[in-house]
């Protein structure tokens, strides 16, 4: 398919289908930009679009802000909190950075994607969610693959990376 033709299959998913897009580029190409406009131009768009830099916030804070937690869960809370992915229940998650987060949140990525459910810390109880999941990478896919920062079935999960040309070599 053509990456108009992806992007298009992309912004339409229907609510309920797996529905996951890897945008690749240098810093600055408009990644970021081009996740929200997947959005408002989808089926998805009165929905929530939250964004999430993986390189921003610190593994142990990214799992619990990502996907929540439970009341006296192993962060020793006293309030349950939700999580991004139950937040966003609908709509579309955008996850910069892909490549920095920890291999291990990363298979909850991959689990969250494949399952449709999500589980928050410290608890039993899965959640059933329905997400566009877009995740961007400043890096090409094969040096993450190569360097061992992205996990072949997330990447998979993911499919072929849609590039975004450089600002240089726009029109």
């Amino acid at each position: 398919k053509s990456v108009l033709q992806r992007l298009t299959d992309a912004a339409s998913a229907q609510p309920g289908a797996a529905a996951a897009v890897l945008l690749s580029g240098e810093p600055g190409t408009g990644k970021r930009l081009i996740a929200r406009l997947l959005h408002a131009s989808g089926r998805r768009c009165g929905r929530p679009f939250l964004s999430l830099d993986c390189a921003a916030v610190p593994s142990a804070r990214l799992e619990s802000d990502f996907f929540g937690h439970d009341r006296d869960g192993w962060l020793r809370t006293q309030d349950a909190k939700p999580g991004m992915v139950a937040n966003a229940d609908g709509g579309t998650v955008f996850l910069d950075n892909i490549g920095a987060a920890d291999l291990t949140l990363q298979a909850r990525f991959f689990e969250l994607l494949a399952l449709k459910t999500v589980r928050r810390i410290g608890s039993l109880h899965e959640q059933r969610v329905d997400l566009h999941i877009i995740a961007a990478s400043r890096e090409p896919l094969q040096m993450l693959l190569d360097g061992r920062r992205l996990r072949t079935e997330l990447s998979a999960c993911l499919g072929e990376p849609l590039i975004v040309p450089p600002l240089r070599e726009r029109g």
